[in-house]
């Protein structure tokens, strides 16, 4: 869908990767991704460890992969704080900010669905947890094929109105905050009309769903600019931002005194050589 698109279709995609998505802010996001995933992961172990309402043989499986990913994110975010690294491998960095941030957007549903376990919700609110975050993945789906038709329409270009455009996005934004709205009040009314005596409990849960779904919809919203930036990485060289000459110089700096070291033993060995020659 974006093979005929040329490199200037993508000028303000250009412009965030040398300012808010450039290869040494990029970094900033993974270590608060991972200091966020975290700590979800850390509410979600302690509370199905300890809580004697959570039952489910699911929770030990999902803490596991939790962890799993925790650990991967934590290696990720150290490989690139090197500046190295970060600006020699910036197709793998967008690659995974596409991916992270899709991890993120979901992190906090897993403490909601325990909450809803410890605190033996109804089945609707978990019901509409489900349908609201199917809701955030078909937006999510929405707002990528928006993107790739505003490249196709030039709005992207130098004159261009952007990817976003809020003025005539109206359509576009209020849609998920009808949908979520909508979903939010269904669910608060069934709760009053079935537990009234419960329903102060069921606000904390009411607050972690409305967590859920504010993230989820504003990183759908958000999303497709990490992706056409991944595929501008991928398409056009121009979109690599280039290493400042400090880290150059220092590589070969480095390669320079192996090479210096390399040639001194060579002469030391010719120098062993000849005087053993020398006492034969």
């Amino acid at each position: 869908m974006l093979k005929q698109c040329s490199e200037e279709d993508f000028y303000k995609i250009d412009i965030v990767s040398i300012d808010r998505l450039s290869p040494d802010r990029i970094p900033v996001f993974f270590w608060a991704a991972f200091i966020i995933s975290g700590i979800m992961t850390a509410v979600v172990n302690f509370g199905s460890g300890y809580s004697i309402y959570v039952n489910n043989p699911i929770w030990p499986i999902i803490v596991k992969v939790l962890i799993a990913f925790l650990v991967i994110q934590f290696i990720v975010a150290v490989f690139f704080t090197s500046e190295k690294n970060y600006y020699k491998y910036q197709k793998l960095q967008c690659v995974l900010l596409s991916i992270f941030s899709l991890k993120l957007s979901v992190d906090i549903y897993p403490v909601y669905f325990l909450l809803c376990e410890d605190r033996d919700a109804p089945n609707f609110m978990t019901t509409t947890a489900i349908f609201l975050a199917l809701g955030g993945l078909i937006y999510l789906i929405i707002s990528t094929i928006r993107g790739i038709k505003r490249v196709q329409k030039g709005e992207l270009r130098k004159d261009g109105r952007g990817l976003y455009n809020f003025k005539q996005s109206k359509a576009h934004v209020s849609l998920p905050i009808i949908f979520g709205a909508t979903m939010l009040g269904g669910a608060i009314v069934r709760t009053l009309s079935n537990t009234p005596n419960n329903f102060g409990t069921m606000i904390e849960l009411f607050f972690f769903l409305f967590l859920c779904v504010s993230l989820q919809y504003a990183i759908a919203f958000a999303w497709p600019e990490f992706f056409l930036l991944t595929y501008c990485k991928f398409r056009f060289e121009s979109f690599h931002v280039p290493m400042p000459n400090r880290l150059k110089d220092s590589g070969n700096s480095h390669s320079g005194n192996k090479q210096t070291k390399q040639t001194k033993m060579n002469k030391k060995d010719t120098r062993k050589k000849r005087a053993g020659g020398r006492k034969r």
